[in-house]
């Protein structure tokens, strides 16, 4: 059985990532925790650090990409007053996507580094 290489293995979990993060957007926190359970069984069954690392960095980036942009929707709204246009809670999660993205790159360099 042919094996993939690493860099196409990456762009399927960075597209699975993407695809199953969508749940996660539309359900909040259940649907974070379904992502976050198939993520995991997936990496589990598979056992391809370069799956998981495109998985996260799939379904980080796209969180983070998506609620950065609502962050500056709101913030340009044009009745806003200097200071309260960043809510703490939006704010929040924005930096938690954006953290799993950014491990998702760390388990990247890892895999990399373990491959020789």
């Amino acid at each position: 059985m042919a094996t993939r290489s690493a860099r196409s293995t990456w762009l399927v979990g960075l597209l699975d990532g993407a695809l199953i993060s969508v749940p996660g957007l539309i359900f909040g926190i259940p649907g974070l925790l379904v992502v976050l359970l198939i993520i995991g069984l997936g990496s589990l069954l598979f056992m391809n650090l370069f799956l998981l690392s495109g998985m996260l960095v799939g379904a980080g980036g796209l969180w983070a990409a998506l609620l950065a942009r609502q962050l500056v929707l709101i913030c340009t709204e044009i009745d806003r007053q200097p200071g309260d246009c960043v809510s703490g809670g939006l704010l929040a999660f924005t930096a938690g996507a954006a953290g799993i993205a950014v491990l998702g790159v760390a388990l990247a360099v890892v895999a990399r580094r373990r491959r020789g």
